[in-house]
């Protein structure tokens, strides 16, 4: 399951549907992270709009995907 997380990627997905499968996983490994390493686990690895919403410094995962789901609009 760590492994999953770990690679997890929202592609083609809605902002939606890769948050609910982050979250299920994020359950699933009951890590130990702080707010900030969730919402730098969340944005992952660079793509367009992990790009955008890094540049927002977002403060938790909820106002991540906030303005994700408004920026993929």
């Amino acid at each position: 399951m760590l492994t999953r997380l770990q690679n997890l990627r929202q592609g083609t997905r809605s902002v939606n549907d890769y948050v609910e499968e982050f979250s299920l996983l994020l359950t699933r490994n009951e890590l130990p992270d702080s707010v900030v390493q969730l919402v730098l686990r969340f944005i992952g690895t660079p793509t367009s709009t992990s790009t955008a919403m890094s540049q927002f410094d977002p403060l938790t995962v909820s106002e991540d995907q906030q303005r994700a789901v408004a920026f993929e609009l």
